[in-house]
This record gives structure tokens, C-alpha cells and sequence, in this order.
């Protein structure tokens, strides 16, 4: 697993991830994500949608060529504009989850993306309950708390700004 981002943020968390889960989860997940880094900017989807994750698991293409296939690597992206509202301890908390996630698609074999959208509301609890199970309950729930109390309504005042510069550039 290679981390190619020089947040110390996104860094903290996933040190603090790494030596606080299980053993035979941590080799896994190191083994399964090929590489972690952070995007600076938001990720838009559709016409007027801004993708509102802080982070995600999403296949990692060696070519043009891969699209499409069920082979494919995993890589984690952090969307720093969003994963900077969060505390450190809920940092910790989307880091853990994401790291579930990984440890479940490490699992599923060929197709792990396509099988894990198809049951994407799920997946997303079962992404929680992995990480309640490791020890990061408090973080999950610190995550969830901010998200809905604070994140949220930081991120709703400034999706006007963010997309006339996106629509500017």
C-alpha cells in the first residue's frame, strides 16, 4: 500500500488506523489497496451534483484497457476540502471504514466494485459494523455525529460557491 499524499491529516489517520486494528485485518487491507492519496478539489457527478464523500474505495486501472474488466486494484481516494470539516477523531472514523471496506471487497474476489454498488446503502453499514468490530466505534459514531450536525450544513452553505468555480473552469 502506497500512501501518495502529503496531508498530515490524511497521514494520522491512517497510521492511527493501521496500529489500532486487528492484525489479520491490517495485512489484508495493506495487501489489497494499492494506493491511497488525496484529491484538493471536489469531485462532481452529473450535471449539478457534487459528490459530498470525504473519501471512498474505488478500482485502481493499469490502462484504457482494464475499464470495464472484473480485474482490477483498489485504491482509496480522500477528498480534502470535505475530510478537513471532520475532527481528527472522526478523520480516524472515515479511515476505518474505508479500510472495512477494503477488507470486505478483499473478499469478494473479481467484480468487488460492481458487487459492492449494487448494494451500496448495505455495504455502507456493513463497512460500520467492520470497523465497530475492530475497536473504532466511538470514531464511527464521532464520524456520524459530525457529519449530520456540522459537516453537512458547512457543506450545503458553500455548494453555491463551489459550483460557480466549477462551472468557471
Amino acid at each position: 500500500m502506497f500512501i501518495k499524499t502529503r496531508s498530515g491529516p490524511v497521514k494520522r489517520a491512517i497510521f492511527t488506523v493501521l496500529q489500532r486494528m486487528p492484525d489479520h485485518a491490517r495485512r489484508r487491507v495493506q495487501e489489497f489497496i494499492s494506493v491511497i492519496w488525496a484529491q484538493r478539489d471536489y469531485s462532481t457527478f452529473g450535471l449539478d451534483g457534487i459528490d459530498r464523500a470525504s473519501a471512498g474505495l474505488f478500482p485502481l486501472y493499469n490502462n484504457l484497457k482494464e475499464i470495464g474488466e472484473k480485474e482490477y486494484a483498489a485504491q482509496v481516494i480522500v477528498t480534502l476540502p470535505i475530510f478537513h470539516l471532520f475532527s481528527p477523531r472522526a478523520q480516524v472514523g472515515i479511515i476505518a471504514h474505508e479500510f472495512a471496506h477494503a477488507e470486505r471487497a478483499s473478499r469478494l474476489g473479481s467484480g468487488w466494485h460492481e458487487q459492492m454498488q449494487s448494494r451500496y446503502s448495505a455495504e455502507e453499514k456493513l463497512a460500520d459494523a467492520i470497523a465497530i468490530r475492530w475497536g473504532f466505534g466511538a470514531d464511527i459514531s464521532v464520524l456520524h455525529n459530525e457529519r449530520h450536525t456540522t459537516v453537512n450544513p458547512i457543506f450545503e452553505a458553500r455548494v453555491p460557491k463551489i459550483m460557480r468555480r466549477l462551472n468557471e473552469e
